[in-house]
């Protein structure tokens, strides 16, 4: 039962990880931990995946520079139509540690 649950829900705590890992206050040296964690993820929502490896690309621990430097990069890996408020907005941050979000969406995998 859980195995049908996790296709709606995989996108979800994808999209609250993606949040944290744009708006949010990730401290520098959690950064690093957190993207290579989620480095092996296979990302359900294609979109999440682009976002995610931008972040990856743009190798800045500062939260300050991802942000300003996450749409340009995405666009140069040629995918100018991402709805950033989706990512960007700060008031929309999900109340979970990114932690256990990780956790939950690696249970989702495994369902």
């Amino acid at each position: 039962m859980a195995s049908d649950d996790s296709p709606i829900i995989a996108p979800q705590i994808e999209r609250d990880i993606l949040r944290q890992l744009c708006a949010g206050q990730i401290e520098s040296k959690d950064w690093h931990g957190i993207i290579n964690r989620l480095s092996a993820y296979e990302w359900k929502d294609p979109e999440h995946k682009v976002v995610f490896d931008a972040l990856r690309a743009i190798k800045s621990d500062d939260a300050l520079t991802r942000r300003q430097e996450l749409p340009a990069q995405v666009t140069r890996m040629g995918f100018p139509d991402v709805d950033w408020g989706k990512y960007l907005d700060a008031d929309a941050q999900p109340c979970v540690p990114i932690e256990q979000l990780i956790d939950g969406l690696a249970s989702t995998e495994n369902s």
